[in-house]
């Protein structure tokens, strides 16, 4: 069963010009170099106001877990794991499959160049090659369709998998008392037996209209 793969990457200054591309150029040679993702996308957030200090996104997708597991445990992937502790970066990971519970919209097919790296206005994407691409699609006038339309539709998954994570940091605001919450939680405090409600009410509201602001987009 498809298992989407989602992190979130904070450090604790803003990378330089080199250390984003460096950072970038590794994951962009995982399709050739490890080679069993069906997808691999990486980007920044837009306007840094809502991220919690995560300001870097990976997205994957893997045929199944013990396909997952050979991803993490390739010594590629174990490469990139070195360099994000070298630069004290803190991860949020979020794994789950797809099925008749977690998809709510279809996602349209959209065809890439095997293994190499795409950049658009919201990040890049990369992806392996599968039997079920075709070419672009032809209009009846000849034309071509709007290229706008993969773009809007890697915008809404973005929103949409932000969403997610912060309705489940909200969860964890809501579950966990504030001296159980991991120490680079805004709201950790040593000693305090209560939970941050608040803290949990802002999170699950963000996450709700992420949410609500990719399904509009699909719809456009």
């Amino acid at each position: 069963m498809t298992l989407q793969h989602i992190v979130l990457f904070s450090f604790p200054r803003e990378l330089s010009e080199d250390e984003a591309a460096q950072m970038r150029a590794m994951v962009a040679s995982w399709p050739s170099e490890i080679g069993l993702m069906t997808k691999c996308r990486f980007g920044t957030d837009l306007t840094g106001a809502r991220t919690r200090g995560y300001g870097y996104l990976l997205y994957t997708e893997f045929p199944d877990v013990a396909t997952m597991e050979a991803y993490r445990a390739h010594p590629v992937h174990q490469r990139f794991l070195d360099w994000l502790i070298e630069h004290d970066c803190t991860p949020l990971a979020f794994d789950y499959h797809l099925d008749s519970g977690t998809v709510l919209m279809p996602e349209p097919s959209i065809a890439a160049t095997p293994f190499e790296p795409a950049k658009s206005r919201y990040g890049w994407s990369c992806r392996t090659p599968r039997d079920d691409d075709k070419p672009a699609q032809i209009n009846v006038a000849g034309a071509t369709k709007n290229p706008d339309a993969s773009e809007e539709t890697s915008m809404k998954l973005v929103l949409t998998l932000l969403g997610v994570v912060l309705l489940v940091v909200a969860a964890v605001y809501f579950l966990i008392p504030a001296d159980q919450l991991p120490s680079f939680f805004p709201g950790h405090e040593a000693g305090v037996a209560r939970v941050h409600a608040r803290h949990g009410i802002v999170a699950g509201v963000a996450g709700l209209v992420l949410i609500v602001a990719g399904v509009w987009m699909g719809r456009r």
